[in-house]
Order: structure tokens, then C-alpha cells, then sequence
């Protein structure tokens, strides 16, 4: 992975893995930087979709315990979070962000079948907050999608970065390519299959 000239202005010249951690730090600094301005208050739409991805993990053909921890995660780290006045500051926002993302990881590299559908669930859910913060913030929105971008092409190319052969975090077009596969959650890898994946291009 190296500095494409044209991000010079932004980023230093570095490679590698130094240029993977810089990237990582410029996004958390834009997100952190937004976070103070943002309102969160749960709407009608958000509800709805909760309520409806809640009725499918119970209702889906998915072991009731791995039901049970997808009920507990999005009442203690997402819902539980909105308190009485049904809002979030910016800052709690963020934590919630950032302890969804931790249990995907987790659960999205598990070899049982059934924690890697809860974390297809809490994606869901992930998707759901960030179209909230999207609706209660319009002022925001090309600022917060450039940030959301940003970050899904960054975890493809921390992914790429991390395979074994990619020395010092450079990795080949091939390996990029992988890494793009990894993370389509398509149904069967449906999207990669068609040329339609994320950064597949």
C-alpha cells in the first residue's frame, strides 16, 4: 500500500503499515472532530427497522441462544443507550459505534454459523444508527457519508494489509481483490460474484 501522489496533500509519505495507521488516525480525527455537533434522537424510521430485524432474529432459523445474545447486545450497547429522552449525544454515539463494530469483528470471525449470523444482524443495526445520525443531522450528511465511505474502504484495505505475504503491510492487487471478497456480505458473495462488491472495481 502506498501514498497515491495525489493524497500527499493530506497525508504523509509514508507506506505501508505506517500509511494504514496514518489513514486510520485521519478518519477518527474527522469523526471525533463532527461528533460535538451531532444530534441522535431515535425517529419512527429507526424504531420501525429495530423492531422488524428484532422480529426476524426471533422468528429465523438461528439457535435461540445466539437469538438471545443478539436481544442482550442491542438492549444493553444500542437501546439501552437512548435512555428516556430517546436521544444520544455525540459522544455516546461514538462508544456505541465503537462497541458494535468490536462485537462484529468478533462475531464475523467465529466459525459457528449462528454468531456469524447475529453479527449480520448487528450490522443491521449499525446500518440503522448510522441512517439515524444521517436524518437528525442534514447539515452533516456529505460530511458523515465521505467519513462512512472512507471507513469501509479503509477496513478493506487494514484487511489487505494483514495477509500473511503482504509484507510491511504492502499488499498486491490480488491480495486487495481477497480482501474485497472477505468483506462482501451479500448473500453467497453474490455482489463479488457479479463484479458489484465494494471497491471491487
Amino acid at each position: 500500500m502506498r501514498c497515491n501522489p495525489s493524497e500527499r496533500r493530506r497525508l504523509p509519505d509514508l507506506q505501508g503499515r505506517e500509511l494504514v495507521a496514518a489513514v486510520q488516525s485521519k478518519l477518527s480525527d474527522a469523526y471525533e472532530t463532527l461528533l460535538p455537533k451531532l444530534t441522535v434522537r431515535a425517529d419512527k424510521t429507526f424504531n420501525q427497522e429495530v423492531s422488524s430485524l428484532r422480529g426476524m432474529v426471533a422468528n429465523g432459523s438461528i439457535d435461540p441462544n445466539a437469538a438471545k445474545t443478539f436481544q442482550r447486545i442491542l438492549q444493553n450497547d444500542v437501546l439501552g443507550k437512548f435512555k428516556g429522552q430517546q436521544a444520544l449525544t455525540g459522544q455516546t454515539m461514538k462508544a456505541v459505534e465503537s462497541d458494535l463494530g468490536q462485537k462484529i469483528a468478533q462475531l464475523g470471525g467465529s466459525t459457528d454459523a449462528d454468531a456469524r449470523l447475529v453479527a449480520d444482524a448487528l450490522r443491521e443495526v449499525q446500518s440503522s444508527l448510522r441512517g439515524l445520525v444521517q436524518r437528525n443531522n442534514p447539515q452533516f450528511a456529505d460530511e458523515l457519508t465521505a467519513i462512512n465511505k472512507g471507513w469501509a474502504n479503509f477496513k478493506r484495505l487494514e484487511r489487505a494489509a494483514s495477509y500473511v505475504g503482504a509484507e510491511d503491510g504492502m499488499f498486491s492487487a490480488a491480495q486487495l481483490q481477497n480482501a474485497v471478497k472477505a468483506l462482501d456480505r451479500s448473500k453467497d458473495k453474490g455482489k463479488f460474484a457479479r463484479g458489484q462488491a465494494f471497491m471491487q472495481d
